[in-house]
């Protein structure tokens, strides 16, 4: 005597559920984490030693009208791709 003729059906129908709510509360959960709450402004405006500064202190990088990029900007990418 067979209890369930389709229980791997269902099974595979309660996973999917459990899946899709589990990966929905991530989504929800993420959200909000994925946003920067103050943006400053990253314009150039100081130079010391070939380091450029916003206008907070704060190091950033400095793209010329060429599209080079100054040398701690090149440096890192070499870096980050090595």
């Amino acid at each position: 005597m067979r209890r369930f003729a389709c229980s791997s059906d269902v099974e595979d129908m309660l996973l999917r559920t459990i899946w899709f709510v589990a990966a929905a509360m991530i989504v929800v959960v993420s959200g909000g984490i994925a946003f920067a709450e103050d943006a400053v402004d990253p314009t150039a405006v100081k130079s010391e030693d070939g380091k450029y500064l916003d206008k907070e202190g704060n190091p950033t990088f400095k793209v010329a009208a060429d599209g080079t990029v100054d040398w701690y900007t090149y440096s890192g990418y070499r870096r980050y791709h090595s």
